[in-house]
């Protein structure tokens, strides 16, 4: 708590509360295994519904915990669910709604009793599926914006959600920085510039950072 707050008070950098993820989803397939979990939301849902508020309740109890030392000094408090592949989600909206969405509402709602830190959720893939139901939920800024994926073009993402949710990331580097010539990825990163910073909410990194 000391040292955040000398950073809070005595730099002018951001500070960024990594949590480890808070994640609902990802833990609970971590714990079942992704194919069984995969089943389990279509044929166990009692199961999992029980799994899930446990799984809640363990990132409830350690946020608060942590919060309680440095909520007061943190900028940006960082959660996440990868819900999403290269090219679709990997569930539907209607199970992510009825199952996991309620979850991640009362999570962001412990973080918002604590602290009035903004909000960052990260989730990798064609992610932009879940951004209405995102910012519904509370969240204010969504990483990694995977260019490289399905639906997730940033000049039409601007358009759409640009007045409500800020983007962090967006330099492909999936393709463009680990493959692409130096001008390649200066056309990048002023494609991305172009794209999403005009009005502000834009923080410019590459797409997994």
């Amino acid at each position: 708590a000391k040292r955040i707050k000398d950073i809070y008070e005595k730099t002018d950098y951001a500070v960024v509360l990594e949590t480890g993820g808070a994640n609902i989803f990802e833990l609970a397939w971590y714990m079942r295994g992704f194919k069984n979990l995969m089943i389990d939301l279509v044929k166990n849902t009692n199961f999992v519904s029980r799994l899930l508020d446990r799984i809640l309740e363990y990132h409830v109890a350690y946020l608060n915990d942590m919060l309680a030392e440095i909520g007061s000094y943190a900028d940006v408090i960082v959660i996440g669910d990868d819900l999403a592949m290269q090219d679709r989600p990997m569930m539907s909206l209607t199970t992510y709604r009825s199952l996991i969405k309620p979850r991640q509402k009362m999570l962001v709602q412990t973080l918002r009793k604590k602290s009035s830190s903004k909000i960052l959720y990260h989730c990798c893939g064609s992610s932009s599926h879940f951004y209405e139901d995102l910012i519904e939920i509370g969240i204010d800024a969504v990483n990694p914006v995977q260019v490289s994926a399905a639906q997730m073009n940033t000049r039409e993402l601007k358009g759409k959600f640009g007045s409500r949710l800020a983007f962090w990331g967006g330099v492909d580097s999936q393709n463009v920085l680990p493959f692409g010539r130096p001008a390649e990825v200066e056309r990048e990163v002023q494609r991305r510039i172009e794209d999403l910073a005009p009005g502000g909410g834009y923080i410019l990194c590459g797409v997994h950072n």
